[in-house]
């Protein structure tokens, strides 16, 4: 007898209130609202004490050192550089300026007319403010013959990402970038261990390397209650209940991780707790159909992990 698994995943999606966040290389990916898709996602770049995105396409001008990433990153079209303390400038130093006027001759004795100043080389400067993880960023904005500055800054702690584009479209691009600022050291709680009980187990048809670790290597969990938004059930599973467990009341506890495409971990699953083993292999297999819309933590995709029982009744 077949069946659908909607109070199986639902259960999960309510349960997923936590996330997690990847601390890994410079191509760790870090969802943007309205930026790019599931296969094209933006990148994670470590800085001292923060951290920040740039968009995928986008390159370092060197490589990581002592788990810090390269300060200058490069795309079409623009650039971007981080560093520790004050900008220098509100202007980008690829930013130049043109200047036109005309040749003045005048005749001995006379005096030239004088040539009238530009007032319009660049727009006002625009500042707001943003804070993030309790500390407070002054984003500035300057526009010089479509040439954009976008400078977010602070002064506790000292530091600076500062981008330049030669586009509306990636002047669009350096204005999500301030967004994405976090200070793992104040923002987030301290890193949850899983649940080391149980044994490990994997989706049906996982191809698993057999010396994974008992956990995600690239995450950092949270407490559950870190997630602004929870994944959301895209599609549901269904199972086939074998003769042999018609009759048997069976339960299964899983702790599961939902990573940040809204995907199962197919080599990360633990088996917390389990009745019969018939019972689990049935839930594993309904597994595989599962999807989900990542959950979220301050606008981004965050991976997240789930303890979740799965029960079996028995059929009158």
């Amino acid at each position: 007898m077949r069946h659908t698994l909607p109070y199986l995943a639902l259960v999960a999606v309510g349960a997923a209130s936590g996330g997690l966040s990847s601390q890994t290389a410079p191509v760790a990916p870090c969802a943007i609202p309205g930026v790019g898709t599931p296969d094209s996602v933006w990148h994670q770049v470590r800085a001292s004490g923060f951290t920040f995105c740039v968009p995928p396409a986008w390159r370092p001008a060197g490589g990581p050192h002592d788990s810090i990433d390269a300060k200058q990153w490069h795309g079409g079209k623009g650039s971007l550089t981080w560093d520790l303390g004050h900008p220098r400038s509100f202007t980008g130093r690829d930013v130049v300026l043109k200047i036109t006027g005309r040749i003045v001759r005048g005749m001995p004795g006379t005096n030239p007319s004088p040539i009238p100043e530009d007032s319009h080389l660049c727009s006002p400067l625009k500042t707001t403010t943003l804070t993030q993880d309790g500390v407070t960023l002054l984003i500035t904005e300057l526009e010089c013959q479509r040439q954009w500055t976008i400078t977010a800054w602070s002064t506790t702690p000292a530091i600076y990402v500062q981008g330049e584009g030669f586009s509306d479209r990636v002047a669009d691009l350096l204005r999500r970038i301030p967004n994405t600022i976090r200070f793992p050291s104040r923002g987030q709680a301290p890193p949850q261990p899983p649940d080391s009980s149980g044994r490990l187990a994997t989706l049906p048809g996982a191809r698993c390397d057999s010396t994974r670790s008992d956990s995600p290597a690239d995450s950092t969990i949270i407490p559950l209650d870190s997630a602004d938004v929870p994944p959301r059930l895209l599609s549901a599973g269904s199972y086939l209940v074998p003769d042999s467990l018609r009759h048997t009341d069976a339960r299964t506890v899983l702790e599961l991780v939902i990573d940040r495409t809204g995907k199962l971990d197919p080599c990360h699953i633990r088996v917390v707790e389990e009745t019969a083993s018939a019972w689990t292999e049935v839930v594993l297999n309904a597994l595989k159909e599962l999807q989900y819309s990542p959950a979220q933590r301050n606008g981004l995709a965050v991976a997240v992990r789930v303890t979740q029982p799965f029960h079996n009744a028995p059929a009158p």
